[in-house]
C-alpha cells in the first residue's frame, strides 16, 4: 500500500522531524520506506530519511507492507503532510 502527499512544512524534513519519523515508523508491524526525489529510504532510519532531500513541496510517497500497512502509511503521510509534524 502506498499513499503520495506533498510536504507543506516550509523547512522541509529537518531533523528533528526526521527522529519523530523514524521513531513513529518502527512502532508499526509493517516494513515501511519513503520515496522522494528520486531516491528511497527505511522509514525507521534518520540518515536515510535526511538524504531523500525533502524540501517543502516535495512529493513524497509512504510504501508499507506488513500486518499493520494501512495504519503505517497514513499516520506517516499524515505526519508528513502536516505543516508541523508532531507525536
Amino acid at each position: 500500500m502506498k499513499v503520495t502527499i506533498t510536504m507543506e512544512n516550509a523547512s522541509g524534513l529537518h531533523a528533528r522531524p526526521a527522529v519523530l519519523i523514524a521513531d513513529k515508523a518502527s512502532k508499526f508491524q509493517a516494513d515501511v520506506m519513503l520515496h522522494a526525489n528520486g531516491k528511497t529510504a527505511k522509514a525507521t532510519d534518520v540518515l536515510q530519511i535526511m538524504g531523500l532531500g525533502i524540501t517543502c513541496g516535495s512529493e513524497v510517497t509512504v510504501e508499507a507492507s506488513g500486518e499493520e500497512e494501512t495504519a503505517a502509511v497514513y499516520t506517516l503521510a499524515g505526519m508528513l503532510a502536516a505543516k508541523e509534524i508532531y507525536r
